[in-house]
């Protein structure tokens, strides 16, 4: 802090402490810094001074004392403070009391108006938005791991640092992301750093914008925050509009209550209302501000922008990116993995698991489990029930006359509505909506279930100018499609196979359904029958999705007993390792055939089907024999040591056919063997290379040359 910006701060508090305009000034000769005029016959003195040594601390506290003695001769009652930046000794403190004059740090100064270090203790013990364990709902404690945010307008990965940067500038800030992608834990982590030092930094207020429905001014906001801090809030809020304190807003989607219309205009009208408090307060307000919400609150950017009374051109737009990169959830994980745990493990991640920070949390609570036992990373339908579970709980903490089932159900609706959809993840209109709750529910929405479906979890905006919404994670969305299978089968709901659906599962919803299906393999009987009901209705794309599932199993011998799926669609249909039997699928669309070590037994056939790709094979003379008249529009290539390292292959597979491919098929007469290996990372295994070098040798494809080089 220069001394410039130290004194005005010193001034700013006084003016504010004592309601009266602080300004420099000479008295008797001595240039004082701040002088306040209370009165004809009372004055405020504060001298401020950079200064921490004993003697010139005492020659500052006897010009003081020149300035009291004079204007007491004239009847003048003076208060004098001698304000310094560092704290003070003891020794500087009795220097000030034999003159009646009080020493203080510019920290004290301005704790005896507004005791900020306490507000800074006690909001860091409160909980920050959403920023919860899901499992004691504690604040959580996590370690942070720095991410970055993206500008929207421009481009720009922002970090926490440039965030900082642009609120010290007084810029104005919304921070959107769907739920859990961190943006409670960005605004913990702009507190932490801003008041770490709150001698060079501004005030920081970080308020949870939930707890304060129905407020309509934003001076109801700040004295119920500060009340529920158990705080004085009197002194702060009479100068609020004229400090440049830093606001953190965490949740305008979650400030006000609001009716439920299928009016557009209307839903519109009870936004803007709902946040009317907080338009309020940002407008008054001189510091910078970071307001932060899940975006498809509102059906539009400019409607957002237009309720919360910002400018579009000078508020910076920043987004949550959906999940972490990969180094970052590693980083994660293991900075924030229990001590006795192996962080080796963290490596072995499954390629299914889910990215975003808040399922990151879910993992870390089974921590324990999931990396001190090897199966725990295969349960995958374990770990989606647990999420599921959670992150109802977790929404029906927020809503409370809302229980957690129906949130789930809801949800299971609207995804299976998607299966009918043009696009896979939408779109969902907000008669969708309605409709999914009535279904569920049995009534129409009130105020405080309609306010839960603008915000559930994982849905959001089509578009900027669309109110229409639709799934933002395809984990979240395939795993509530196979949930609502799993459900049907379950209940037995014939009415699920006269749907007719448009959009198959993707390979994480058919693993949750097996993995599901091999915790009890009485199961299979239940869905095979389903799979074969629904074939013979309307609903194909259920029983190809069964039979996705169904392939996945932990057998090495499947047996469908003579299915047959015409005009079906399989996303990722895997026969990999498995002898397939009586199965007959024709005239279907298959986007993902694994074929990779597969034993067609009796029965089994693929014909006139779309197959876009094809794994395990590279070329169409190797197709078997049983899949016939197809058109398959791409094989599983090996031409790159990349697309090799990715094949479905074993270690020694993979090694001869890289060494195949740059003797045979890279620009010249042969290769130096050092080189073949070059690339191979993991893979480069001279042992197991020799080897394959060897068997070449002795069949005569390849001859060996000793030259200079080697």
């Amino acid at each position: 802090m220069t001394w410039q910006v130290l004194e005005q701060k010193v001034r700013d508090i006084a003016s504010f402490r004592w309601n009266c305009a602080a300004i420099p000034e000479t008295i008797a000769g001595v240039k004082c810094d701040c002088v306040l005029r209370l009165e004809l016959d009372r004055f405020i003195i504060v001298e401020i001074t950079e200064e921490n040594a004993l003697d010139k601390v005492r020659i500052d506290i006897a010009k003081l004392w020149t300035v009291k003695n004079y204007l007491l001769s004239k009847d003048i009652y003076s208060k004098c403070y001698f304000v310094m930046k560092d704290t003070p000794t003891n020794s500087m403190r009795e220097a000030g009391i034999d003159q009646k004059i009080t020493v203080l740090s510019v920290e004290e100064f301005q704790n005896e108006y507004f005791d900020y270090k306490s507000y800074i203790y006690n909001r860091s013990q409160k909980q920050f938005g959403s920023l919860i364990n899901i499992e004691t709902g504690e604040p959580e404690t996590n370690v942070y791991i720095p991410v970055s945010y993206l500008n929207i307008k421009s481009g720009q990965e922002f970090e926490i640092s440039d965030i900082i940067a642009a609120l010290k500038k007084g810029k104005q800030i919304i921070l959107k992301g769907d739920f859990g992608l961190g943006k409670s834990r960005c605004i913990k982590q702009i507190f932490d750093s801003l008041s770490c030092d709150p001698m060079n930094n501004p005030y920081v207020i970080a308020i949870n914008l939930r707890d304060h429905w129905g407020a309509k001014r934003g001076v109801e906001i700040l004295t119920r925050h500060f009340e529920e801090l158990g705080l004085d809030a009197i002194n702060y809020i009479k100068s609020y509009e004229h400090t440049d304190a830093i606001y953190l807003l965490d949740g305008f989607d979650e400030i006000g209550t609001q009716s439920w219309s299928s009016d557009i205009q209307k839903m519109q009208h009870i936004r803007e209302i709902s946040v009317c408090a907080l338009k309020d307060m940002i407008s008054h307000v001189k510091g910078g501000v970071l307001i932060a919400g899940r975006d498809y609150y509102f059906n539009s950017d400019k409607e957002m922008l237009r309720c919360l009374g910002l400018n579009e051109v000078q508020t910076i737009i920043l987004e949550c990116h959906q999940e972490f990169a990969e180094s970052e959830l590693l980083d994660f994980i293991s900075r924030n993995l229990p001590e006795d745990l192996e962080k080796n493990r963290v490596d072995k991640l499954p390629t299914w698991f889910p990215k975003r920070p808040l399922m990151i949390q879910l993992l870390l609570k089974y921590a324990s489990e999931v990396f001190s036992i090897d199966y725990a990373l295969d349960d995958i339908c374990g770990f989606w029930y647990a999420f599921l579970t959670k992150m109802c709980e977790r929404e029906a903490k927020i809503y409370p006359a809302l229980n957690p089932e129906i949130i789930k159900n809801v949800l299971i609706c609207l995804a299976n509505k998607t299966r009918l959809s043009p696009s896979n993840t939408g779109p969902l209109t907000q008669s969708d909506l309605s409709d999914a709750f009535m279904q569920v529910a049995g009534f129409q929405p009130n105020d405080e279930s309609s306010i839960m479906l603008q915000r559930l979890p994982s849905l959001g905006r089509i578009s900027a100018d669309s109110p229409d919404r639709q799934f933002l994670d395809s984990f979240i969305l395939n795993a509530l499609r196979a949930e609502g299978i799993i459900q049907s089968v379950k209940n037995w709901d014939v009415n699920l196979q006269k749907k007719e659906w448009k959009n198959p599962l993707d390979l994480t919803g058919c693993y949750i359904i097996s993995n599901y299906i091999n915790k009890d393999e009485k199961r299979i009987d239940s869905f095979l029958t389903m799979a074969r009901q629904a074939a013979n209705s309307s609903n194909k794309v259920l029983a190809s999705d069964i039979v996705s599932s169904l392939c996945l199993l932990d057998a090495n011998c499947l047996d469908f007993h003579d299915l047959y799926i015409s005009n079906g669609h399989f996303m990722y249909l895997s026969l990999e390792g498995k002898e397939i039997m009586r199965l007959s699928i024709y005239d279907s669309i298959i986007e993902k055939l694994d074929l990779t070590n597969t034993k067609m037994g009796n029965g089994f056939s693929i014909e006139k089907c779309i197959i876009e790709k094809v794994f395990g094979i590279s070329s169409r003379n190797s197709i078997p024999a049983q899949i016939f008249t197809c058109e398959v529009e791409n094989f599983e290539k090996l031409a790159t040591i990349t697309l090799i390292k990715r094949a479905r292959l074993s270690e020694s597979q993979k090694l001869f056919v890289e060494i195949i491919r740059k003797i045979f098929f890279q620009h010249g007469a042969g290769r130096k063997e050092a080189a073949l290996l070059r690339g191979m990372g993991a893979l480069s295994n001279r042992s197991l290379s020799q080897k394959i070098l060897n068997i070449l040798l002795d069949e005569n494809i390849v001859t060996s040359h000793k030259g200079d080089e080697g």
